[in-house]
């Protein structure tokens, strides 16, 4: 099986270093927060920009977009009162007071909105659920 071919640039790239169609869906979703790095890599021939905004005190939101400004991936590092009733609902019920959320992000892909929530419990290992936006849970990591 042979695995894609990976390369990364080495330093990151200012805005105006993008491609026109990269450089506007950034500037579509920064709103008030600071850029922080844009880093271009190639998978198998195709340009991935990763792109990082910060977006307040703890918050932070990711990018990943393609060569033709399509917004593939967005992840933002959320503070766990801001998830879903429905999902912290389902965090408090499995945890019964016996630890706690460590972190919590809002993951969107093609339109699919998930909610990945570390939990750290005292004596057990971390573990990351991902929840849907009723509180159900699609994935233990």
């Amino acid at each position: 099986m042979l695995l894609p071919t990976v390369s990364r640039t080495e330093d990151n790239l200012a805005l105006w270093q993008c491609p026109e169609p990269v450089a506007l869906t950034i500037q579509a979703n920064l709103g008030q927060g600071k850029l922080m790095y844009i880093k271009s890599i190639e998978i198998q021939e195709r340009a991935l920009y990763l792109v990082k905004i910060n977006t307040g005190p703890f918050r932070d939101t990711k990018l990943q977009i393609d060569s033709t400004g399509k917004l593939l991936k967005i992840v933002e590092k959320i503070r766990p009162i801001d998830l879903p009733t429905p999902v912290q609902e389902s965090v408090a019920a499995l945890l019964a007071g016996k630890g706690r959320i460590k972190q919590a992000r809002r993951v969107t892909v093609d339109e699919k909105l998930e909610y990945h929530v570390l939990i750290d419990q005292p004596q057990l290992k971390k573990v990351e659920l991902v929840f849907d936006e009723n509180g159900g849970i699609a994935e233990q990591k």
